[in-house]
């Protein structure tokens, strides 16, 4: 674009050098390119520039904002102060080896602007390709340490190895190049960018040495290497954090400075506090007492309600997934649940559904940033997850949720307000796995054992609300779920909630509704978003369904002897009729599912 030259004046028409001398200011300006810039912010938001190779990484710390652009002065800002991108306009071709000076190559510098988006760094590989083979694989973010990655390395490599197979080998022009990589779950893998393969690009826990030696070597290369941080202690300072901030910046905005590293301070001593408990339960092979699993649930609490207090200051991400890896240890740990007395199974069952509830508040908090428009955040353990998402909606559209055998819908209709047109909101869902907690069901004076929790927990923030959301009838939130258990004849099972003020399971405004075409699907409608479970008792029952149930015993009975015993006639082979007979007791002493399942086939197949 060609440059314009203008006087700059202080507002009244006169020069702001009047005084000093009669010279002009030239002031370099780019109008087409400044209105298309504006153009793309408006249409994406939040941007992040880059050129031909380099992007603007390196000067993330000349705003608070990190690399994230939401006007023009940020990202001309961004562009002056990168040293990456003075390299590229100055000596682009300076680690050529095949450079000639007197006739340097021709092209033309292009400006990049790629939407801006928030993505969990633990999820981020680089991956080195030499000779278009996969050589190594690197955590991108090797400032933090990631104990998920250790657990999933086998799978990870796996998951990369398919995704070059597939979409990268044999289709890129070079033979030599880096990638960077996310991989937001299991089998899933999204190219981010491609780096030059050299000193220019950060070679992060490899050296440039061992890997040109691995690209030069003429027999056949081995298995591609990961490393990653192993634990706390492998922890790396991110390289272009070494870089020097100018003293005018330090002397002039010191109070800022201050502020952009509070980040990394506060996250950094949550973390620290949520590792201690976590370093304090995950080598422990022997039943946590219900006292001390009751302490360790309250401490967490404390520390995320801190967190809530500094919530812009930390990496809430980052602290959310530690926060659910002790979770998870503790609800984990069947033996200690089963070992409680009623009383203790209370006392930590609240424990648990209000830390799952605080930290879907806080990362709702976060996600609850219009401008921001971050993506969808979705930690996943073996006994709860977390998934988040900020959503504009048609009039016409339902918020709806995907959680592995779990499907949430909630109407648009029920969260308009005044307008009628789109409605913008953040959203969090969390999911507890784990039937240990207490069944107790508010007014009710039976055995707690009568009772059977049949589905995970889930529950649902929306917006940044610390109180029950009513909506008003018919609109229902809508929770669609597998059961873990299939029913049999006599079980009721309903819809409840977890009553915070009376630490018990209450129907109040839930209603349950049976899938007919789906023996192990149901439907539970609340119009409200507190915790949400099927519960199934499983001893107080109609009572016709002692009719029903020994017509069952005795149809399925005969109908399985007639089978034994032609076949007994028929081969001459008994050893069936011990094992059946054996299953006959158990399933009538029992009413095991699996039992339930074999009489219901077999009497299909031979009727």
């Amino acid at each position: 674009c060609n440059s314009e030259s203008c006087r700059v004046t202080n507002g009244n028409g006169h020069d702001e050098n009047d005084d000093l001398n009669d010279e002009e200011i030239n002031v370099i300006e780019f109008p087409q390119i400044e209105k298309r810039i504006r153009r793309s912010l408006r249409r994406y938001g939040n941007l992040f520039p880059k050129l031909n190779w380099s992007s603007c990484e390196d000067a993330s710390w000349v705003q608070a904002n990190g690399t994230k652009c939401s006007d023009l002065t940020s990202i001309f800002l961004m562009l002056k102060s990168s040293d990456k991108i003075v390299h590229d306009l100055t000596d682009p071709f300076d680690h050529c080896s095949d450079l000639d000076p007197e006739n340097p190559p021709k092209f033309q510098y292009q400006l990049i602007l790629r939407k801006w988006i928030n993505m969990n760094p633990s999820m981020e590989f680089r991956c080195f390709i030499g000779n278009q083979t996969l050589l190594a694989i690197c955590q991108r973010d090797v400032r933090t340490f990631y104990e998920y990655i250790g657990c999933e390395k086998s799978q990870i490599i796996q998951d990369i190895q398919d995704f070059f197979d597939e979409n990268i080998r044999g289709k890129f022009p070079l033979d030599n190049f880096v990638i960077d990589i996310l991989r937001p779950k299991i089998q899933t893998i999204q190219l981010i960018d491609v780096n030059v393969f050299g000193e220019l690009t950060d070679s992060l826990l490899f050296d440039w040495d061992e890997l040109l030696a691995i690209v030069e070597r003429e027999d056949s290369v081995p298995s591609s290497e990961f490393r990653f941080i192993e634990n706390r202690f492998g922890v790396q300072r991110g390289r272009f954090e070494l870089n020097s901030l100018p003293l005018d910046v330090l002397n002039g905005n010191i109070t800022n400075f201050e502020n952009v590293n509070n980040n990394d301070c506060y996250t950094e001593e949550y973390n620290d506090k949520i590792h201690s408990i976590y370093d304090d339960i995950k080598n422990e092979s022997n039943p946590i007492t219900p006292d001390k699993l009751d302490k360790l649930l309250s401490d967490l609490n404390q520390i995320i309600k801190n967190i809530s207090n500094v919530i812009e200051d930390v990496d809430v991400a980052n602290l959310t997934h530690s926060s659910l890896l002790v979770v998870d240890n503790l609800v984990g740990r069947s033996e200690t649940w089963l070992n409680m007395t009623n009383v203790q199974r209370l006392k930590n069952s609240d424990q648990v559904l209000s830390v799952a509830e605080n930290l879907a508040l806080m990362m709702n908090r976060k996600q609850d940033e219009p401008s921001d428009l971050h993506p969808i955040v979705r930690i996943e353990c073996a006994n709860v997850l977390l998934h988040s998402k900020h959503s504009t909606l048609q009039s016409n559209q339902s918020l709806q949720y995907e959680l592995n055998k779990t499907r949430l819908s909630l109407p648009s209709m029920s969260l308009k307000g005044p307008s009628d047109e789109k409605i913008s909101l953040s959203s969090t869902a969390s999911v507890i796995k784990n039937r240990n907690l207490i069944p107790r069901i508010c007014g009710r004076d039976t055995a707690d054992e009568f009772q059977l929790l049949n589905t995970a927990i889930v529950s649902m923030v929306i917006g940044d609300h610390n109180e029950t959301i009513r909506f008003p009838e018919p609109y229902y939130f809508n929770l669609e779920t597998s059961n873990y258990d299939r029913l049999i004849f006599g079980d009721q099972p309903s819809c409840y909630y977890w009553n915070t003020s009376e630490k018990c399971w209450s129907s109040d405004g839930c209603y349950y509704r049976k899938i007919d075409s789906n023996r192990s699907a149901s439907i539970c409608e609340c119009n409200h978003l507190t915790s949400i479970v099927i519960i199934v008792d499983i001893y107080n029952r109609d009572g016709d369904d002692l009719v029903k149930t020994w017509l069952t015993r005795i149809t399925s009975t005969t109908t399985i002897l007639s089978v034994s015993a032609r076949n007994y006639l028929l081969v001459g082979y008994s050893s069936p009729l011990a094992i059946i007979a054996v299953g006959l007791i158990w399933f009538y002493m029992t009413e095991a599912q699996v039992w339930q399942d074999v009489l219901e086939s077999l009497c299909g197949r031979y009727l």
